[in-house]
C-alpha cells in the first residue's frame, strides 16, 4: 500500500480495541471471495467495528483499499465498461458508502487527533494513497499539512518526499523540488533503486528543468551500462517520448536520453510490449536505427488490442502511411479483425470506433468493425453504436465504401429503435445531425426526439433570460471562439445563444436530410429574424458566421433556408461597423457562403475606402497609413482570405467588378479590384516602418505579406519598392538604430528616439530566406532584381 519507492510495511494499529477491526480487514483481504467486491467488504466491516477507531485505524483502511484498487486494475472490466469507468465507479462506490463519512470524521479531526497527529511517513503514504485512488479532494485536504511539513523541514526524508512528487499535481511540484533535490543527495549512503530513481524522473514532462530530476538524470546515467533493457527503455520513455517537442528542455536529458538510445539499439535485445509501445513516441522516421529494433520486436510480440491500436496511430503518423510497413500493418490488422470476429464487445468497438481513421483505406478492417457493431446486444449498448455512427460519418466511410451503406442502414435501424439517450447533450445532438448527412442515412425517429430537446432546452434558455432583472448586452465579439461547457454541453458563457447557435446548425442538417420539423423550423425562424425581441440578438459574430455557413449549404435546395440565411446576413452586418478587426477576421475565416463573403467585402471596403470611394459608404474617412503590427497582421489574413476565395470560385483576384461589391454569383463574394489594390498598398506601405517599431516579428510580417500577395496572383500591380525596402531591413539590422523613417511612411507619423527600439529584426534564416527569394522572382514576373538578389 506504500508510494512507489518505498519499502512495504506492516500496517500499525491504535490499540486492542481494534484488534477485532484489524482481524476482519486481514480476513477479507485474504479470502477474496467472489461475488461481493472487496472495497465494500472493507467499508462494511470498517462502519461495524470503527466506532472507535483513530486517524490511524482510518488510515490503514485507506492503504487497504488502495491494494483493493490495484487488484480491481490488473482484472478485464465488465462486458460494456471500459477501465476508467470501472474505476470510477470503484471511487463512487467508495465515497458513496456510509462508512466513508465515519472515515472522513476520523481523519480530518482537528488538532492531533486527525492527519496532523500522523508521523510524516504516514501522512506521505496517506497522501500517496488518495492521489492513487484519484480521490482529489480527500487528497488536497491532505496537502495543506503536507506542504507545511515540507517548508519547515519536519518532512525531509527522502523516501517522505519522493512519495509525495510521484503523485502530486504538477503545479505542487516547484514545492517540493529543491527538498527532494537536497534529501536525495544528501544521503550519499543510501544506493538508489533504479526504480525510485525512474519515478522521480517520470515527473520530467511537468517539470522538464527540475533540480530533483537533474540529480536522478545524472545517477542513472552513471549507471546507463548497468541498467536492464526495461530500465533504459523506460528512460527513453520519460526523456524523449514524452518530452519530444517540449520546451526548457536542458542539455543534459536530452544528452542522456540519446545515450539511453544507443545503449538500447547497441543491446538489441527482447523488450515486453509495453515498452515497445511506449518507445514509439521517440521515433522520427523509418531510418532511425531505433524503429529497426522495435519493429522486429513488434512483429514477434504478443501485443494486446490497445498495444494494436497506438501500434497502428504510429503508422498512420508515419511519413508513408501504413503502406510504408505493409507486414506491421498486416499483421495488426489482422488481430484486430480476429478480435473483433471472436470478442465483439461495446468498448472494444468504441475503442476501435475513434480511431478508424487509422483503418478507412482498410474495407475489411472497416467491414468487421460494422459486423461486430451489428451482432452487439442492442438492447444494452446503444452508446457503442452512436459512437461508430458519428466517428464513420467523420472520415467519410461510406464515400470510401459504398458497399458498407447496407451495414450501416442496419445500424441505423437499431438506433432507431432504441432512440436518443437522456444524457446525450445539445452539441453531440448537433454532431448526429452532421453524421446523418455525411453517412447519407437519416433517421427520423431519432431526429424528432431531438428536436424535441431542443425545444425544450430553448424554452428554458429564454425563459431564465427573460426572468434575470439586467439582461446583459449581446456579445459582440469573441477573441477565440471558444466556450465553456456546461451541463447540457453547450457554452455556460451564454447559454442561450449557444443552444440557438447549435439549433439553427442541427435544423439546416435536417433540412439538407429533407425532415421536416415544424416547431423546429418555426423556433430556428425566430432565431435568425431581425425583428424580434431580445432573445433573437444573442448570437455574436463568429456564431453568426458559422450558422450563416450552415444555412448555406442547403440554400440552394431550400428556400426557407435561404431566407434564413439571410436575415442572419443582415444581423451579422448590423453588428460589423462595432467588431474589432480581429473579429472581423475571425468572420472571414468562416465566410464560406457567398453572402457573408459579400458582407465582409462591404465592411472592409468601410473601413479602408470610407465614405469616399466604396459603394457602401460609411462615416469613416479612408486609411492611408498602418501603426500597429496586429492591424498589418490582419489586414494580410484578409488578403489571405481573399486569394483562397479567388481559388475556390475559379475567378482571379483582380478580376471583380470594380466599385461594385454586390454583383451576385460567384463574382460578388470577390472584392473590387479597388479595394484590392488598395489594401495591397496600405499593407505594403506601411510595412517598413511597422518592421522599425516592432523588429521582432520583422521576418515572419514580410515572409507572410510576400506569401499573401503571391497567393492573389502576381501582377505589375504589386507595390515591390516597400517590400524591398524590408528586405534591406532584415539584412541590415543596423539600419533600425537611426531614426530616419523610409519614404513608405508619413513624415508627420515620425516617432521620437525614444520610440525606437532596441532589439534588431531577426535575420533571416534559410527557409525564410528561400521563401522571399521564390516570392519576390514571382511577383517581379523574372529575374531578381540585383540587389534583392544580394540581400
Amino acid at each position: 500500500g506504500g508510494a512507489r519507492g518505498q519499502r512495504p510495511r506492516e500496517l500499525r494499529w491504535s490499540g486492542g480495541q481494534m484488534a477485532a477491526l484489524a482481524k476482519r480487514l486481514v480476513e477479507i483481504q485474504r479470502a477474496k471471495a467472489p461475488g461481493k467486491q472487496v472495497h465494500l467488504q472493507l467499508l462494511e466491516a470498517f462502519a461495524e467495528h470503527g466506532q472507535q477507531a483513530t486517524c490511524l485505524d482510518a488510515a490503514n483502511l485507506v492503504a487497504s483499499l488502495r491494494k483493493a484498487r490495484d487488484e480491481v486494475v490488473t482484472r478485464t472490466p465488465p462486458v460494456g465498461m471500459s477501465q476508467r469507468q470501472q474505476l470510477q465507479l470503484w471511487a463512487g462506490q467508495c465515497t458513496g458508502h456510509e462508512a466513508w463519512q465515519l472515515l472522513r470524521d476520523r481523519m480530518f479531526r482537528d488538532g492531533k487527533d486527525g492527519v496532523e497527529g500522523l508521523s510524516s511517513t504516514l501522512l506521505s503514504r496517506t497522501y500517496n494513497n488518495f492521489r492513487h485512488m484519484s480521490l482529489t479532494r480527500e487528497a488536497d485536504e491532505v496537502w495543506p499539512l503536507v506542504a507545511s511539513r515540507v517548508e519547515d523541514g519536519s518532512m525531509k526524508d527522502a523516501h517522505q518526499l519522493l512519495g509525495v512528487w510521484n503523485v502530486a499535481p504538477e503545479e505542487h511540484l516547484p514545492h517540493l523540488d529543491a527538498p527532494l533535490e537536497k534529501a536525495m543527495g544528501a544521503d550519499q549512503e543510501r544506493v538508489w533503486r533504479e526504480m525510485q530513481l525512474l519515478s522521480c524522473i517520470a515527473r520530467a514532462p511537468d517539470q522538464p528543468g527540475s533540480k530533483a530530476v537533474l540529480w536522478c538524470a545524472r545517477e542513472l546515467g552513471r549507471r546507463l551500462v548497468d541498467l536492464t533493457s526495461e530500465d533504459i527503455a523506460s528512460l527513453v520513455v520519460h526523456l524523449d517520448a514524452r518530452l519530444r517537442g517540449a520546451d526548457g528542455v536542458p542539455g543534459d536529458l536530452r544528452d542522456l536520453a540519446r545515450k539511453a538510445q544507443d545503449e538500447l539499439v547497441a543491446r538489441d535485445g527482447t523488450l515486453e510490449p509495453r515498452h515497445l509501445v511506449g518507445l514509439l513516441g521517440s521515433i522520427d522516421s523509418r531510418d532511425d536505427k531505433l524503429w529497426t529494433l522495435l519493429r522486429r520486436e513488434l512483429l514477434a510480440a504478443k501485443v494486446s488490442v490497445p498495444q494494436v491500436l497506438e501500434v497502428c496511430r504510429f503508422l498512420h503518423r508515419l511519413p508513408g502511411g501504413r503502406e510504408s510497413e505493409p507486414s506491421l500493418y498486416g499483421k495488426m490488422a489482422k488481430q484486430l479483425r480476429s478480435t473483433l470476429a471472436t470478442k465483439a464487445e461495446p468498448g472494444l468497438v468504441t475503442r476501435v470506433a475513434r480511431n478508424l481513421e487509422c483503418f478507412v483505406g482498410d474495407f475489411d478492417t472497416c467491414q468487421s468493425l460494422l459486423n461486430a457493431a451489428v451482432r452487439l446486444r442492442k438492447d444494452l449498448f446503444p452508446g457503442a453504436l452512436w459512437t461508430l455512427f458519428t466517428c464513420m460519418s467523420e472520415v467519410d466511410l461510406v464515400g470510401r465504401h459504398p458497399s458498407l451503406q447496407n451495414r450501416l442502414r442496419m445500424i441505423g435501424d437499431v438506433l432507431e429503435q432504441h432512440g436518443i439517450q437522456q444524457k446525450t447533450t445539445l452539441k453531440e445532438m448537433a454532431g448526429i445531425g452532421e453524421a446523418m448527412r455525411r453517412n447519407k442515412t437519416p433517421l427520423a425517429k431519432c431526429s424528432s426526439k431531438m428536436a424535441e430537446r431542443f425545444l425544450e432546452v430553448l424554452q428554458t434558455a429564454e425563459d431564465e433570460y427573460r426572468q434575470r432583472d439586467s439582461p446583459g448586452d449581446v456579445a459582440e465579439e469573441s477573441k477565440t471562439g471558444t466556450r465553456a461547457e456546461s451541463a447540457e454541453g453547450v457554452g455556460s458563457t451564454n447559454y442561450l445563444a449557444v443552444t440557438q447557435q447549435l439549433l439553427v446548425g442541427f435544423w439546416a442538417e435536417l433540412r439538407g436530410l429533407g425532415i421536416e420539423e415544424p416547431a423546429l423550423t418555426e423556433a430556428a425562424r425566430r432565431v435568425c429574424s431581425a425583428a424580434v425581441d431580445g432573445c433573437g440578438r444573442q448570437l455574436d459574430a463568429p456564431a453568426l458566421a458559422e450558422c450563416i455557413q450552415k444555412l448555406e449549404a442547403v440554400a440552394s435546395k431550400d428556400a426557407e433556408a435561404a431566407e434564413l440565411r439571410d436575415g442572419l446576413v443582415a444581423l451579422l452586418v448590423e453588428r460589423f461597423p462595432r467588431l474589432s478587426q480581429r473579429a472581423l477576421v475571425e468572420a472571414a475565416d468562416l465566410g464560406a457562403s457567398d453572402a457573408l463573403r459579400t458582407a465582409v467585402n462591404a465592411e472592409v471596403g468601410r473601413r479602408l475606402l470610407g465614405s469616399s470611394g466604396h459603394a457602401t459608404a460609411g462615416t469613416v474617412a479612408g486609411i492611408s497609413a498602418l501603426r500597429r503590427g496586429e492591424d498589418l497582421d490582419d489586414l494580410v489574413a484578409i488578403l489571405s482570405r481573399w486569394a483562397a476565395w479567388s481559388s475556390s470560385s475559379g475567378l482571379p483576384l483582380a478580376g471583380a467588378a470594380v466599385g461594385s461589391v454586390v454583383s451576385g454569383g460567384a463574382a460578388g463574394s470577390l472584392p473590387p479590384t479597388k479595394l484590392v489594390s488598395h489594401t495591397e498598398l496600405l499593407v505594403a506601405t506601411s510595412l517598413p516602418g511597422i518592421m522599425r517599431r516592432e523588429p521582432v516579428a520583422a521576418a515572419r510580417r514580410l515572409s507572410a505579406t510576400v506569401q499573401a500577395f503571391l497567393a492573389g496572383g502576381p501582377g505589375n500591380a504589386t507595390p515591390l519598392v516597400p517590400l524591398q525596402q524590408g528586405l534591406h531591413l532584415l539584412s541590415s539590422p543596423s539600419s533600425v538604430a537611426g531614426s530616419g523613417l523610409s519614404a513608405a511612411e508619413p513624415q508627420q507619423n515620425s516617432t521620437s528616439s525614444s520610440s525606437v527600439p532596441e532589439a534588431a529584426p531577426a535575420t533571416l534564416g534559410l527557409p525564410t530566406a528561400a521563401d522571399l527569394a521564390f516570392g519576390f522572382c514571382a511577383l517581379s514576373g523574372g529575374p531578381l532584381p540585383l540587389d534583392v538578389a544580394a540581400r
